[in-house]
């Protein structure tokens, strides 16, 4: 199977036997559409208050179409919607305790995929 990087980085993953590879972004990147309500104040008995602003989340734009034999890597947002809407060829980088961080605990590597 191939994988297509849909993300604006190169996605470092480590192998099973310890190799390194790195799939650059392949220039078709894959966002979801966002709208940002903003905060409100709200009176209540002890003051006003400031209410958390919100994000509404729309629509998937930049996921290339199924292909044969390709999955195409994605951040979890985007992994979300497009499962959601049934694609089964996604796959996003663990990026739990399974992966690698470096000394300021930024991932240096995924090491497990998760797949739709």
């Amino acid at each position: 199977m191939k994988i297509v990087n849909c993300m604006k980085h190169a996605a470092n993953i480590r192998l099973a036997d310890g190799t390194m590879i790195v799939i650059p972004p392949s220039g078709s990147v894959a966002v979801v559409a966002t709208t940002a309500i903003p905060a409100e104040e709200v009176v209540t008995e002890y003051g006003t208050m400031k209410t958390a602003g919100k994000t509404v989340y729309g629509e998937l734009k930049g996921l290339p179409e199924p292909q044969d034999g390709v999955w195409y890597y994605v951040g979890m947002l985007v992994f979300n919607a497009a499962v959601a809407i049934g694609r089964k060829d996604v796959v996003m980088g663990d990026s739990g305790s399974s992966a690698e961080r470096n000394e300021k605990g930024f991932i240096s590597a995924i090491t497990t995929l998760i797949f739709a």
